[in-house]
């Protein structure tokens, strides 16, 4: 078994911990949230995809905030009268380079930083006012996965306790065992092309961009994620039978089976009688399934892509 499989696997059993871990220590994050402005959320790959989903959890509750690529806070910053605010940001490691230069090109202002971070001992927790540990355990797999999944939880318990709510988790790692076990999943895979299209809305439309990465980065597939109209608006024009369309929480439109007949339906391989509202979750864990089971139908080594390290420098 590869690492990255051991890892997917371990979604089935770690969040009950890391739902505890994460409630324990996010009231400090939570106060700071409700009482700073401007808000910036950051992060690089999929912990971008991470920022973007707690900037929709914050828009449930109100809170305006804005969801940036660490690379490019800079600029804002910089061009710019902001001089105080609070920044999020997320890292896997805690360690990633345009991260880390991101929060230091706030010197000089009163920024606030929290820090939502699997690593406890590093850099990003040194230059933390407040940090969260997601407590997923160690990733091996230079692609990451429970340490994504582990920062939606950790989304949802922060805008919960903002707005004194409690989402229901009970049967969470139990529809994660179904899904791991959907034998379908793996033969879906083998009819993955060299290019696909995945499209989703709403808070899908950031589990679209997240599945088109780990295609991308495991499975060396031309992978990209749209909102199923805006991919009608100019984009559709390179669709052809040689595309994958992946389509999440919703059917494809008429046009789209137009041009290829080649589409995949997630909402087919999960229950439509558990709580919806962790959808998101159980569909980043079915697209990294499906970036697994694609690298290894091209005999890649899904644990070490030939062009990724686990930390960006």
């Amino acid at each position: 078994m590869s690492e990255l499989e051991n890892e997917i696997n371990e979604q089935k059993t770690i969040f009950s911990n890391s739902i505890k871990r994460i409630k324990d220590n996010v009231n400090a994050a939570c106060d700071l949230i409700s009482n700073k402005n401007p808000i910036f959320i950051i992060g690089s790959g999929t912990s971008y995809h991470s920022a973007l989903y707690l900037n929709s959890m914050l828009d449930m509750v109100s809170i305006n905030s804005r969801a940036v690529q660490s690379s490019q806070l800079k600029y804002i910053i910089n061009n710019s009268d902001y001089k105080n605010g609070l920044i999020i940001a997320f890292s896997q490691s805690g360690e990633s380079k345009d991260l880390i230069d991101a929060i230091e090109s706030t010197s000089g202002t009163k920024f606030t930083v929290i820090g939502i971070t699997n690593s406890s001992k590093s850099k990003l927790t040194e230059l933390s006012d407040v940090f969260i540990s997601l407590n997923a355990g160690a990733e091996k797999a230079v692609t990451a996965t429970k340490s994504f999944t582990t920062s939606l939880l950790a989304s949802i318990i922060i805008r919960d306790t903002i707005n004194n709510t409690e989402t229901d988790f009970a049967g969470l790692e139990n529809t994660i065992t179904d899904i791991l076990n959907n034998r379908k999943i793996k033969e879906i895979s083998k009819s993955i092309t060299d290019n696909v299209i995945v499209l989703g809305d709403g808070l899908n439309y950031t589990i679209a961009l997240e599945g088109a990465l780990k295609l991308r980065e495991t499975a060396n597939i031309i992978g990209e994620g749209f909102p199923f109209r805006e991919y009608l608006h100019g984009y559709i024009e390179t669709l052809d039978k040689n595309t994958t369309v992946i389509c999440i929480g919703n059917r494809p439109d008429k046009e789209i089976s137009e041009y290829t007949d080649n589409i995949i339906l997630l909402d087919d391989y999960i229950s439509s009688s558990i709580n919806s509202e962790l959808f998101p979750i159980y569909y980043a864990i079915m697209l990294q399934l499906l970036a697994m089971h694609s690298a290894l139908n091209r005999n890649l080594d899904p644990d070490r892509p030939e062009k990724l390290h686990k930390v960006v420098k």
